[in-house]
């Protein structure tokens, strides 16, 4: 079998460098959040659904005291000049009585995603401290009015069912590659995580506990292309949040053999933020701690293959065998094997060697793969 190739992702379209946030734009989103915070102050609390808050405007191009404060205070906020029009949204929500919603939107693509409330909130104290404002006492006021999020007081089961019409999930989830091009996976309406963290953190573990994590250990004749299948495998774990990786524990991996070079090899790099490490098979173990099963499954060999190519495309299997067990932690995770739809024995000659090396480290546990699971070749 042939692998798909990489999955496909859309490609950001190239911007300009995204605008600089300075001293001098600190300086103006301080004027702006101290004249929000006197209109607030000056109006009655029951007149604020009334008051016009977007057209409040305040004098340019002038040095403010304490903008170089301010500016160490926002400058991790992408966007920071949006500051007030994000407050005032989520202030006319709160004062609806509804939780404020985390929009994740662009209001100007070259200058990178608006922040949210939940983001702004963080630093609100300190932007009052230093603005002399009481922007966050305002928040915490609504707050005691704000209505509970319904969905929440609903039963754990029916969340979980609500989880999983919304984020339709199978048993396994791939890395780089689908087991099979013709298995086709669902797309997903991920609009629900920016809702709260408690819903976040909910549907996160709802959508990766209990899957199989499904992996290609990859290889051709001249055997360079092990460590790349393996280390572009290991780049996409480990930008993965460390929570997350913790819920696995069950992985899959399956042995792939090319007589010829495949027509699909990954990218040389996929996460640059990621350093390249020297032996990525044992960094994946790494990243997963609560491993406790491990699966060897073996891709079908094409019959045209057979008579010439078998006895080299068993050799690198063996080859890539060793060298996944010599990567594991000790104690090692419980190790199963699939061989109901390819053997890792070519013959019995070659069985009688490789088998006993194999029963003597890991057992020969049998256990059920995702191509045997989904029945995809038959």
């Amino acid at each position: 079998m042939d692998p798909d190739g990489p999955r496909s992702f859309l490609r950001p379209r190239r911007v300009n460098q995204k605008a600089c946030f300075t001293v001098a734009d600190a300086g103006q989103l301080m004027l702006k959040l101290q004249a929000l915070d006197e209109t607030l102050r000056l109006t009655p609390f029951e007149d604020h659904p009334k008051l016009d808050l977007e057209s409040i405007d305040v004098a340019s191009g002038t040095y403010v005291i304490g903008s170089e404060d301010l500016f160490q205070v926002v400058k991790g906020i992408s966007c920071a000049g949006l500051i007030p029009d994000v407050y005032i949204e989520a202030y006319r929500t709160m004062l609806q009585r509804r939780p404020y919603l985390n929009h994740f939107r662009k209001s100007d693509i070259n200058k990178g995603y608006d922040p949210t409330f939940s983001e702004v909130r963080r630093i609100l104290a300190d932007i009052d401290a230093l603005c002399g404002t009481e922007l966050y006492g305002y928040i915490q006021k609504l707050d005691r009015d704000v209505k509970p999020f319904a969905f929440l007081r609903l039963p754990a089961e029916l969340r979980l069912q609500v989880y999983s019409h919304l984020l339709p999930r199978e048993a396994h989830i791939a890395l780089l590659y689908t087991p099979h091009r013709n298995h086709q996976l669902s797309r997903l309406n991920l609009d629900i995580l920016r809702v709260s963290h408690q819903l976040y953190d909910e549907c996160v573990k709802y959508f990766y506990e209990n899957r199989t994590l499904w992996m290609m250990a990859g290889r051709d004749q001249t055997g360079t292309l092990t460590d790349e299948y393996v280390g572009r495998a290991y780049e996409t774990l480990a930008v993965m949040n460390t929570q997350t990786r913790l819920l696995f524990k069950r992985l899959e991996i399956m042995v792939q053999v090319w007589l010829l070079p495949p027509a699909n090899i990954p990218a040389s790099r996929r996460h640059y933020g990621i350093p390249p490490v020297s032996e990525p098979m044992r960094q994946i173990f790494a990243l997963l701690p609560n491993l406790e099963t491990v699966l060897f499954s073996f891709n079908p060999v094409k019959n045209s293959m057979f008579e010439r190519g078998m006895p080299r495309v068993y050799r690198m299997r063996e080859d890539i065998l060793l060298w996944v067990l010599d990567s594991m932690p000790e104690p090692a995770p419980r190790i199963q094997w699939d061989i109901s739809r390819s053997s890792p024995f070519w013959n019995d000659e070659h069985e009688r060697v490789l088998r006993p090396k194999l029963e003597e480290r890991t057992g020969m546990e049998m256990g059920e793969s995702v191509l045997s699971r989904l029945g995809c070749l038959k």
